[in-house]
């Protein structure tokens, strides 16, 4: 561009103007480069968010695993506390994470696999080792509800009652001398005795074989007892009772109800947990936990570098060119402000310029003025020489010599007057 060839105005409007248009120019360069970097910040936060989401998951690892490993050493449900919530809040997590990952296909990916050996985990390793412990717990509690049955004294009071009430018959039989009612005494006692053994062999051996006898004694005492009461009745009565056959029957039926039943039963719960904590330990010992959590970790461990690895890559990378962008804008503004620069120092010395000519041409128009008036006054006197001519010319009838001095005179008038016509000349 040929500022000689501009205008004055032209110069002046572009002087005001290019200094304003630069700032505009350079704001809005400087808006985009920081909305960009604010864009970049962003991700970045993006990702502390995904990374953070991701210890959250870890943390939920440990919580899990430590209360079922607390669990399975104590047996105490209060123990499973971190792994149920830590189990509840894992799926709101990650599905959170899902989320913030949405827009990264291998990621996602990622944290499926993560998702996948967590539900592994609690499949294959913590479920059944937990189901386990808890068959040892049951076991445990058979045995303590069967040991404080067995320390009972209740079924030894009620025998020792039974043995009295039979005594009583037995003495009866034998003052009368009734050996058939003394002998049927002493099965129905067999079959007190055969009762008792079934039973206590069972909470032995907890085999159901061992019950045989106490189910047939319980039969054999049912039908001795009934000849028992025939006989009570009868001529060979020797003084025995209804009352005291139903006295035995009572006490039989009482002992089987508090004492022989209630054993029975405790000792068939411990038959139904065979698991003890050495099978919970072998389990554990199998290693299925330990490779599900190893995977686990080593997965999470990718999924956060990762993370990591590509958008701080990519943040580093808008941050460079927008530092680079900065400075390319700051260099061309330096040049532009210097270009503004010289052209202001053009505009000042047009101005100085004009200020010359303007000075010049008012001193021009004085002079111009000043001439004027000499020029009036000698149109003046050219006027008055004029009319002096008339007369003389009107008087060259009167003499050669007024005639001869009249053109000296007119001579000396014209000369004059080129001298002043000669000033009007710029």
């Amino acid at each position: 561009m040929n500022l000689n060839n501009m205008g004055l105005k032209n110069k002046i409007t572009m002087g005001s103007c290019a200094p304003i248009i630069l700032v505009a120019i350079m704001g809005f360069v400087a808006y985009q480069s920081i909305g960009s970097l604010l864009q970049t910040a962003g991700w970045v936060k993006h990702t502390h968010e995904v990374v953070e989401h991701a210890m959250t998951i870890e943390k939920l690892i440990v919580d899990m695993e430590t209360g079922e490993r607390g669990f399975l050493i104590a047996g105490k449900d209060e123990f499973l506390e971190p792994y149920n919530n830590g189990k509840a809040a894992m799926i709101k997590v990650i599905q959170e994470t899902k989320e913030l990952v949405s827009d990264n296909p291998k990621q996602v990916g990622r944290l499926e696999v993560i998702e996948s050996s967590i539900a592994g985990w609690h499949q294959n390793a913590a479920g059944p080792e937990i189901a386990e412990r808890r068959k040892v717990v049951l076991g445990a509690e058979a045995a303590a509800t069967f040991e404080k049955l067995q320390g009972r004294t209740v079924g030894k009071e009620i025998f020792d009652n039974l043995r009295g009430a039979l005594a009583i018959i037995d003495a009866k039989f034998k003052a009368a001398g009734n050996l058939a009612g003394r002998y049927l005494l002493l099965n129905t006692t067999m079959g007190l005795v055969n009762m008792e053994t079934g039973q206590r062999g069972f909470l032995l051996s907890g085999e159901e074989a061992s019950l045989d006898p106490f189910r047939n004694g319980q039969k054999s005492l049912t039908n001795h007892l009934e000849e028992l009461k025939k006989m009570s009745q009868g001529k060979k009565s020797s003084g025995v009772t209804v009352g005291d056959i139903n006295k035995v029957q009572t006490l039989a039926d009482r002992w089987v109800e508090k004492a022989a039943n209630p054993e029975i039963d405790a000792r068939r719960e411990m038959n139904k947990v065979t698991t003890v904590m050495a099978d919970v330990t072998a389990l554990i010992e199998a290693g299925t936990g330990k490779q599900f959590m190893d995977a686990l970790r080593v997965n999470l461990e990718t999924f956060k570098g990762e993370e990591l690895a590509n958008q701080t890559a990519k943040a580093t990378e808008d941050i460079s060119k927008k530092v680079q962008s900065i400075q390319a804008d700051s260099s061309n503004a330096v040049h532009a402000i210097a270009e503004i620069s010289e052209i202001i120092n053009k505009i000042n010395d047009i101005s100085s310029t004009i200020a010359s000519s303007v000075e010049e041409q008012s001193a021009t128009t004085n002079e111009m003025s000043r001439n004027v008036q000499e020029a009036a006054q000698g149109i003046g006197e050219i006027t008055q020489n004029i009319s002096g001519v008339s007369v003389k010319a009107k008087q060259t009838t009167e003499g050669t010599r007024d005639t001869s001095e009249a053109a000296g005179e007119l001579a000396k008038l014209s000369l004059s007057l080129g001298t002043l016509v000669a000033k009007f000349k710029i």
